[in-house]
């Protein structure tokens, strides 16, 4: 620690603008503190997790030493650990130990997050049941020192694994399912579609890095005590995915389109729900790029990425049990858009060529301001995008996943 040095970053700067200023010669610090990452997770409490983040960020530049606690019993949200462990890659090594459960650690060494965190060796490493990985993925881009972790592969390589992941989720059920051909397709082209823009938005200034990873944890359901007259199994599967790219936000890119007509549609949006919603004109943007068919890729190709994740998810997700409902949180710029409760689905518009929309308000009207509690403007403006996915597996509702339906 003490021949650290400060290292330029634009994702650490992110949360902590003018961090250059604030940051003191390692022999100079006195201040030692303790950090709670408490609820971490995008997907049920984004702002409180990306001022840990910040936090975390703060005291890289003035503390001699903290120590770092995770005090949830369990991952929650695979997405945060993503950031932390991209930003302390460019961090001076304050950090000296922390508080982590067990079922945590666990989690972590299985989806090979351990090395990417800077965390030392857990003395019970190698339990990895119970937890079925979709260990850390990433590009590594040509000009970096962050911390190497994860393996450099293709995209179609990427998304066969995802493909493997979600069929081994699948038969780890009582009764074993399999995707079908065209639900394979599905989670192929997320995959494919999802990377490929974070390299394209990253070609103006970014530097073209993503990282993914997930994992699905068996849970028993009598642990919390509570009964659940809709769910007949005794244990649940929970599943995780995300995806993290640097570079330019998806309300940037979406404004580069080459299409007058989808170019015209933002702007008519922003201007129908500026004053009325409470949302900056960018994160307006984040939310209506949402739909099918808007896209920033010439002749607007592609554009359904998004709700293809939706549709996926909530084919393969239990829906009957509140708590268990799927959430999804897109992050990008200074813009958050959540899909959760009523707003986690989609509506399909009828006509040829129409596609699935989703505005976040009750009568799913695009004369209407998006609800501020799914879309809203963030504190920190993050340069790049975060998908973030969490579902239940639910073993009685598989049929339009087999091949013989």
């Amino acid at each position: 620690m003490l021949h650290a040095q400060y290292q330029e970053s634009p994702l650490l700067n992110s949360f902590l603008p003018k961090r250059s200023r604030r940051w003191i010669s390692p022999a100079n610090r006195k201040v030692t503190t303790s950090i709670s990452a408490k609820n971490f997770s995008l997907l049920d409490d984004p702002k409180s997790t990306l001022k840990t983040l910040a936090d975390i960020v703060r005291f890289e530049g003035i503390a001699k030493s903290a120590r770092l606690n995770f005090d949830d019993e369990r991952v929650l949200d695979v997405s945060p650990y993503l950031l932390l462990g991209l930003l302390s890659g460019r961090m001076a090594p304050f950090i000296t130990g922390g508080k982590i459960s067990r079922g945590t650690q666990k989690v972590l060494e299985a989806v090979e997050l351990r090395d990417f965190l800077g965390i030392e060796p857990f003395r019970n490493g190698n339990d990895r049941l119970d937890v079925w990985p979709f260990p850390l993925q990433r590009r590594h881009p040509q000009s970096d020192t962050s911390a190497v972790a994860g393996e450099s592969i293709s995209f179609q390589k990427l998304s066969d694994r995802l493909v493997d992941a979600v069929n081994e989720w699948l038969a780890a059920l009582p009764e074993p399912r399999t995707l079908s051909g065209e639900a394979m397709g599905q989670i192929s082209n997320i995959a494919t579609e999802t990377l490929n823009n974070a390299e394209r938005h990253s070609q103006d200034g970014g530097n073209g890095d993503w990282v993914v990873a997930g994992f699905m944890a068996r849970r028993r359901v009598d642990e919390d005590g509570k009964a659940y007259p809709n769910y007949s199994l005794d244990h649940w599967y929970d599943c995780h995915l995300a995806f993290v790219n640097r570079g330019r936000p998806i309300c940037d890119a979406v404004m580069t389109t080459p299409s007058s007509d989808v170019k015209n549609q933002i702007l008519d949006y922003q201007k129908r729900h500026k004053s009325k919603s409470g949302c900056s004109k960018e994160t307006l943007a984040t939310a209506f790029a949402m739909q099918d068919n808007i896209s920033s890729k010439p002749g607007n190709a592609g554009g359904k990425g998004m709700m293809t994740i939706v549709e996926v998810t909530n084919a393969l997700s239990l829906s009957d049990v509140e708590v268990k409902k799927p959430k999804i949180t897109v992050l990008s710029g200074k813009s958050c858009v959540m899909f959760r409760g009523d707003y986690c689905g989609f509506h399909r518009l009828d006509g040829e060529g129409a596609g699935r929309t989703q505005y976040f308000n009750p009568t799913q009207d695009i004369e209407r301001p998006p609800s501020n509690e799914h879309v809203f403007d963030l504190d920190v403006q993050f340069p790049g995008t975060v998908i973030a996915v969490r579902f239940t597996l639910d073993p009685e509702a598989m049929e339009a996943l087999n091949d013989d339906s």
